[in-house]
């Protein structure tokens, strides 16, 4: 069994055997870095605008004060 599937890869798609498992961890690998930097952007989002919200209503208090 194995030695037909080294066959298949070597000499039918001419890779290394270990080609498609690697391709397949460095998609995933991509997909998640593609998901942290989205999930990165709106925390930041968040971020500035409850800044933005306490920037606020601190001047908000002094003015009234």
């Amino acid at each position: 069994m194995w030695g037909q599937l080294y066959a298949l890869f070597h000499d039918s798609w001419a890779v290394c055997f270990w080609t498609p498992p690697a391709f397949l961890v460095g998609l995933l690998m991509i997909v998640t870095g593609l998901v942290h930097w989205r999930n990165q952007r709106k925390r930041e989002k968040d971020f500035v605008k409850e800044q933005e919200e306490r920037l606020e209503g601190k001047i908000g208090e002094t003015i009234s004060a």
